[in-house]
Parts: C-alpha cells; sequence; structure tokens
C-alpha cells in the first residue's frame, strides 16, 4: 500500500549532501553573498563547506569535488578543468553556469524573481533543468515549460540513438499502483544489456489508447521483437495479441507474462490459495494461547522432545492462511498431538493423525511452489536464456501433482496450470527455448531432455515445433538482415540459407556448463563466425522475462504521487531522470 505523502514533498533533495548544495546553489543564489574569489579556476567550481568545516570544490560540469582550501591552492583544480569531459560538453550547449551570476555570486538573469527560481531557455542549455530533474527540486510546476522542453530535446536524442542502432527492441509493460510504465529493453552495439523507458502515464485505463499511440510516437513499431507485460489481464492480451499478429510476429502472437508477475502469483496462492483444513488448526491454536493452557501446552512441547520428535517453535499466527499458517502449524505437530493426550477436550477440536499427515503434504507442495517463486524473482538483471529450465522445471511439477493419488495435491496443480499456463505455456516455450538454444553451453540438447520429460512420447513432435520455429526465425533474419551469398557468389534462397550458420552453430560442440557465464561476452567475441545468429541472438537473449526488468529504474512512484504535480510534468520528468542518469548519446 501506497503511503501518504504531504502535498509537494516528493522529490525532495537527496539526503546526499552533493544534492542538498546544488540546489541550494540554484534556489538561494539571489541571496547568497560570497567573498569573490580572484583565481580564473573558480569560473569552472564551486566553493563550499561541508557538514564537518573542510572547504571542497565542486565542478559545475561533472560536479565532482575535490579539496578546496586556501593550503591546498588551485593547480589540482586547474588540471581537472582542462581535462573534463563535462566542460566541453555544456560549453557546446551555450556556456556556463557562471556567466549568470556576477562577482558577488547574485543573479544577473531576470528570471530569479523574488527567491523564486524561474528558469528560463537560455539556462535550459547550461544544463541546469537537467541536473534540477536528475537531483530534485521542491516544485516542479513553476518550471514545467523548460522541463517540457528538456523533455523534448532528451526525447529526440534517444529518438536518434534508437534509430542508429542495429538490434530490435523488446518491450516491457509494466503496471503497478495504477500507473503504466513502458520500456525498451535490449542489447546495444556494444553487447550490453540496456533498459530505457519510453511513457509513463498514471491511469493504465488509457492502456488501449495509449500502447499503440507510444509506438507509434517513437516509430519503433516494426523493431519490436517482444512484448512482456507484469498483469495477467485479457484486456492486455487481446490488445497485444492482436498488434503483434497485425505486425506479423508469428509464431510469437501474444504477451509473455513476466517471471515477477509468476512468481507474484504463486506467492499469493501460497499465502492464500489453500486454506485446507484452516477452521480446525485456527481452532487448535485459539485453545493453545488461552492462559489456562499454555502451560498444559509447553508441557506437550517438551513431552514430543524428550521423545525424540521434532517440534518447531514459532510465534502462533493471529490469521492462518496459505503457507505460513501451515508451517506454523506443521511444524507444533507433534505437540499437538501429545497435548490431546494430556487433555481430552483439546481431542475433541484437534485434527486426526490422518489429517495432520494431509496438511504436512499440502504444505510441502506450497512450500515448492514458493521457492519457485523465489527463483524467478532473482533481482538481477539478466539475460533470457537463464529461465527456460526455471519455468520448465515448474510446468513439469505442475503435470506431475496433476497425476497424484490425493485430491488436494491435483487441486494444487490444477489452480495454477489452469490460471497461467494454459495461457502462456506456448509462448513460455517459444521464447525461451529459442532464447537457451542461443546459449552455447546448451543449444538444442537441453530443450530435448526437458520436452523429453514433459512430453514422454510426445516429445519429438514437440521438438519438431522448436526446430520450425528456430529455423524460421534464422532464415528471416539472415533474408533481412546480411543478405548472404552462396558458395558460387549467388544470393542465396530460403531453401540454402538453413545449411548455413544455423546448421554450423548446432554442429560446433557445446562449451561447458559454468554458472558464472558471460552469454554476451561469448557473443561478441563470436559475431564474426556467426553474424546473424549474432543478430538474431541480440534481439532474443534481450527479452526481459526477467523480474529485475520490472523493479529497477528511477523512483518513478515518489514522482508519481507528488501531490499537484501535473501529469504531463509526471511523465516528463520519470523518463528524462532516467535517460539522465543512463545516457550513452
Amino acid at each position: 500500500m501506497a503511503q501518504t505523502r504531504e502535498p509537494n514533498a516528493c522529490l525532495e533533495p537527496s539526503q546526499n549532501h552533493d544534492n542538498e548544495i546544488l540546489n541550494q546553489t540554484v534556489e538561494n543564489s539571489s541571496r547568497a553573498k560570497r567573498r569573490k574569489l580572484t583565481s580564473k579556476v573558480w569560473d569552472e567550481f564551486t566553493k563550499f563547506q561541508g557538514k564537518n568545516g573542510k572547504v571542497w570544490a565542486k565542478c559545475k560540469h561533472c560536479k565532482k569535488k575535490f579539496d578546496g582550501s586556501s593550503k591546498k591552492g588551485t593547480t589540482h583544480l586547474n588540471n581537472h578543468a582542462k581535462r573534463c569531459r563535462s566542460s566541453k560538453n555544456n560549453e557546446e550547449n551555450g556556456g556556463k553556469l557562471a556567466d549568470h551570476y556576477n562577482e558577488n555570486g547574485n543573479s544577473t538573469n531576470p528570471a530569479v524573481l523574488k527567491g523564486k527560481f524561474v528558469i528560463n531557455q537560455e539556462l535550459n542549455q547550461l544544463g541546469v533543468i537537467r541536473s534540477i530533474i536528475k537531483y530534485g527540486f521542491s516544485n516542479l510546476n513553476l518550471i514545467k515549460s523548460d522541463i517540457l522542453l528538456v523533455y523534448a530535446e532528451e526525447k529526440e536524442k534517444l529518438r536518434k540513438y534508437l534509430t542508429k542502432l542495429s538490434c530490435r527492441f523488446n518491450l516491457a509493460i509494466r503496471f503497478e499502483d495504477g500507473c503504466l510504465l513502458m520500456a525498451l529493453h535490449f542489447i546495444d552495439d556494444n553487447w550490453e544489456l540496456k533498459q530505457k523507458f519510453i511513457s509513463f502515464h498514471g491511469m493504465y485505463d488509457y492502456f488501449s489508447t495509449t500502447f499503440t499511440d507510444v509506438l507509434s510516437d517513437w516509430n519503433i513499431k516494426k523493431k519490436i521483437r517482444s512484448v512482456v507485460v507484469n498483469l495477467d489481464s485479457e484486456e492486455v492480451n487481446e490488445k497485444v495479441s492482436s498488434w503483434m499478429t497485425e505486425q506479423g510476429l508469428v509464431p510469437f502472437v501474444g504477451p509473455l507474462l513476466s517471471a515477477l508477475c509468476l512468481a507474484d502469483f504463486l506467492e499469493s496462492y501460497c499465502r492464500n490459495g489453500s486454506n485446507w483444513e484452516a477452521d480446525k488448526i485456527r481452532k487448535a491454536f485459539d485453545y493453545v494461547r488461552k492462559p489456562a493452557n499454555k502451560h498444559k501446552f509447553q508441557m506437550a512441547i517438551e513431552r514430543a522432545e524428550s521423545m525424540g520428535k521434532k517440534v518447531i517453535s514459532r510465534p502462533l499466527p493471529a490469521w492462518l492462511y496459505g503457507l505460513n499458517g501451515l508451517e506454523t502449524a506443521v511444524g507444533y505437530k507433534e505437540a499437538f498431538l501429545e497435548l490431546e493426550v494430556m487433555d481430552y477436550e483439546f481431542k475433541l477440536i484437534n485434527l486426526a493423525k490422518e489429517e495432520w499427515d494431509k496438511a504436512t503434504a499440502v504444505y510441502e507442495y506450497l512450500k515448492i511452489l514458493n521457492d519457485a517463486a523465489q527463483r524467478l524473482s532473482d533481482t538481477k538483471y539478466t539475460t533470457a536464456n537463464v529461465f527456460f529450465p526455471k519455468v520448465c522445471e515448474l510446468y513439469l511439477n505442475l503435470l506431475l501433482w496433476e497425476r497424484a493419488d490425493e485430491y488436494f495435491v491435483r487441486e494444487i496443480a490444477t489452480g495454477v496450470k489452469e490460471r497461467f499456463f494454459s495461457k502462456y505455456w506456448l509462448n513460455y516455450k517459444l521464447y525461451l527455448a529459442t532464447a537457451i538454444v542461443l546459449d552455447p553451453r546448451y543449444k538444442l540438447d537441453i530443450v530435448d531432455r526437458w520436452y523429453t520429460e514433459i512430453y514422454g512420447t510426445m516429445a519429438d513432435v514437440r521438438m519438431k515445433e522448436i526446430v520450425d520455429v528456430l529455423t524460421h526465425a534464422y532464415n528471416k533474419y539472415a533474408h533481412d538482415n546480411c543478405k548472404m551469398l552462396d558458395e558460387m557468389g549467388r544470393p542465396c534462397t530460403s531453401s540454402s540459407l538453413q545449411n548455413s550458420e544455423l546448421v554450423l552453430y548446432l554442429k560446433v560442440p557445446k562449451i561447458p556448463p559454468v554458472e558464472e557465464f558471460d552469454v554476451l561476452a561469448w557473443w561478441r567475441l563470436n559475431s564474426p563466425i556467426f553474424p546473424t545468429l549474432a543478430i538474431m541472438a541480440c534481439d532474443f537473449l534481450a527479452i526481459p522475462i526477467s523480474a529485475a526488468a520490472f523493479k529497477e529504474g528511477t523512483d518513478f512512484e515518489n514522482i508519481h504521487y507528488c501531490s499537484g504535480l501535473d501529469v504531463d510534468v509526471k511523465q516528463a520528468v520519470i523518463c528524462t531522470k532516467s535517460w539522465l542518469e543512463n545516457s550513452e548519446y
């Protein structure tokens, strides 16, 4: 649940002292009284006193801090000023911030009025607005027009940068706290995994109209490889599937559900989805909580432990739901069984031994699901190839549980499988299988092994589907990107393309399956050997299935909940802040 925020309390300057100094310099410049600094180097630095009394000099361009005491002199500051790349960039953009202040530190710009700093277009060129967006400001509506101008400038820079990239993009659509956030994920020309926000809207109800408009606005519709969402919604599913079909992104005809969404569902199911015999367990807990029964319960615990039985003592939960409640109950099972021997009244409300055994089994199955959720929720932002075995293991468990003798085990399997895998398994296996085939540690062998476990006698048929998808995708990449020639120097036909790189790659021996392996570094080194497959790997490995792909980025929640901040300013700040923090152009 979102925390209540005071009006205009968002985007406060960082607790970092550097950011406080930045905002103080901007907002209080008209009142500051400074001693004149004779050296020209001080045109490039801001002098201030730190909390411990030490004097610092901060570069106005790159924001690095240096010893600013008079004993230290200014030689080291002059040396930095000559080398500072940021200084050159600022000069190209229109000059230095110091030009707008006189020797006493008072502003010479009429935009400073009554102690409030309203920044005009001229100062935009100096990067002041960019600094405010990046580090925070108390009331962004005061400089709305300037923020929107910087947003437009940075957006155009990003648009040009994206246009130059040879890769395709994977779109992540994030719904959270009523917000709609869209981001591109891709591997750039230096083989680095990147994320760029392209849209923010305060109400995800606008998804139907926003989704295609954003893609058209950025002119990237034809470069989208996949769409990953973190919301299981029929409306979103239908809208995205229809759009992907129109774009010809077959056989990938629907969105892929993020690992974060699947993990959240599993955790929620473990928390609330199975309350088998919850009423009886709750009555047992209520009974031993009574002051008159606490001593007897402690005696039952000690008696069970003296007989070598395992008792795991935990605080008794006020509410009994799912995994946590069952874990506590199962931990006290042996103590409860001993208590009923000591107390006939408790025996009347306690679960029978067979019921306790079933409760224990339910707990074990839910724990497996919860462990799977934890693996899917790995906070490390990683490439898509690592998720195929994780999802396959979960799916295989559900298939096995569906054939279990116990009805409650079948109930768990059916609940999870029908809720998610009936809609998303096809895309999981096509996207993620393709990604892991492009991992030189595994190739097709790992798909074959998992499919043998999952499909049994139908494994060969399912494997053919994957090979056909892989071959079709490769041929399309070869046709669109490489324009290869055959051995006679003639353009390759569609039928001959499949006998080139893909076949060679699959025949080359796999590398050892070490856990710490940089798949992007491998493709960067081997792209001259497999140029077409390298482009394909670049696109598929960047699919943002990772839970961390939906967690990283700008602190948009603080901005979203900023009271009184205009919607268009929120989008401009959220996107521009992320661009400025991770700029490559």
